[in-house]
């Protein structure tokens, strides 16, 4: 669906009748947060109400989640975001790939360029396991941002858009110096 093609805010602000734009997207995504993962579990908002109504099985979790201290669903979301890549794809790509030097960023991996591909295979791989289809990019970053590097570092994010779309993606970007 579009969470999987990294299209989730678009979504939202399209059930919501919210016009899409560059702004719109950085300005939703910050409200949407705070009015839907952030708040406490009885309040509720319109951007509560339509996620409500198009993913009722993760508003419900979320809101379990809130139940002693509206802190506590972020805090578990992050903690399963670090715990798959860290505790999972990392895992893996250090027992299959011991010499891939690996560094997290949230939701992505820094590596080398010639070891982008080991990484992204495997995290749609570990992705996979879990029924999703995420898209996937990588980016170069500079010459010598990762330690010990003697080539472009490379990062491997989870989108969170179409790569083709005009919108920001919201990943912090390093420059990029010839590679």
């Amino acid at each position: 669906g579009s969470t999987e093609k990294g299209q989730f805010y678009e979504y939202m602000m399209s059930a919501l009748g919210i016009p899409i734009s560059k702004e719109s997207r950085d300005a939703f995504k910050h409200d949407f947060f705070g009015k839907v993962f952030f708040c406490k579990p009885n309040y509720y908002t319109k951007e509560r109400k339509a996620f409500l109504a198009e993913f009722p099985t993760v508003f419900n979790h979320i809101t379990k989640l809130k139940q002693k201290n509206a802190r506590d669903a972020p805090l578990a979301l992050q903690r399963a975001e670090s715990d798959f890549i860290i505790g999972t794809v990392c895992k893996r790509i250090l027992k299959e790939s011991p010499e891939t030097p690996l560094l997290t960023i949230h939701d992505s991996i820094m590596t080398t360029r010639s070891q982008a591909g080991i990484v992204e295979r495997i995290m749609k791989e570990e992705f996979f396991k879990l029924g999703i289809q995420p898209t996937l990019r990588s980016e170069d970053y500079a010459v010598g941002f990762m330690p010990s590097a003697k080539e472009c570092s490379v990062r491997v994010a989870v989108s969170v858009e179409e790569t083709d779309s005009e919108l920001d993606s919201g990943v912090v970007t390093v420059p990029t110096f010839a590679c």
